[in-house]
């Protein structure tokens, strides 16, 4: 990363609550739990939800790298859909995947 290597541990991100009863807190929480695992890295998993800034802010705070699965087994009206939530999740990469460091 900035031109130095970057040796990943990382674990996959799937919504932790089906109802979408995520908090500020639970993001908080569930972050910290995977960067008290010295984990760097978290993989968004393709089927989930599109994560709201709570999570990308979160992980920003702990200083977690974010990789978003991409939807390229998708066709058709799923596709249009899925490409919609895509530019959903490239803008809150832009605006709260960066580190402020």
């Amino acid at each position: 990363m900035n031109g130095e290597p970057v040796f990943i541990r990382g674990g996959n991100w799937i919504v932790s609550d089906g109802l979408l009863r995520l908090s500020e807190k639970r993001y908080k929480s569930d972050i910290d739990f995977h960067g008290d695992m010295n984990l760097n890295m978290i993989r968004c998993w393709a089927g989930g939800i599109t994560e709201r800034p709570e999570f990308y802010k979160n992980c920003d705070r702990r200083g977690i790298l974010v990789s978003s699965s991409t939807f390229s087994e998708f066709s058709g009206s799923m596709l249009q859909m899925l490409t919609e939530r895509m530019k959903n999740d490239c803008l809150c990469n832009c605006r709260y995947g960066k580190s402020s460091g």
